[in-house]
């Protein structure tokens, strides 16, 4: 069996001015995920993004180290390469300002 790659977006043009949890990612048949986080439209921003991951789906805490503070419109990567964990989702913290988020998730899967 051969793998493959399915990119799906996540959050869409999601504001920054509030903390909020992102959508769930359904990581359950990837063998590896890289999120891509695309601020754009930043003004006076401050805040956290943080991969957060879950085993059931309803109880959620902060993958490793996978968080990043953010003040100005960029792209940042998180690269997650093995991966026993079945559901993620990026979570704002602002302090400060607004902005836009775009995410993208691609998933490396088996078959």
């Amino acid at each position: 069996m051969g793998q493959r790659t399915v990119s799906s977006i996540v959050d869409n043009g999601t504001s920054l001015a509030a903390s909020f949890n992102g959508n769930t990612i359904d990581g359950r048949q990837a063998r590896s995920l890289l999120i891509q986080a695309v601020v754009s439209n930043a003004a006076a921003l401050n805040g956290t993004l943080a991969v957060h991951a879950s085993a059931d789906g309803l109880a959620w805490g902060l993958l490793g180290t996978l968080t990043v503070t953010i003040t100005t419109s960029g792209t940042n990567l998180f690269d997650i390469t093995v991966t026993s964990v079945p559901f993620f989702r990026l979570v704002w913290t602002s302090t400060a300002g607004t902005g836009t988020l775009t995410s993208t998730v691609a998933q490396k899967i088996e078959g």
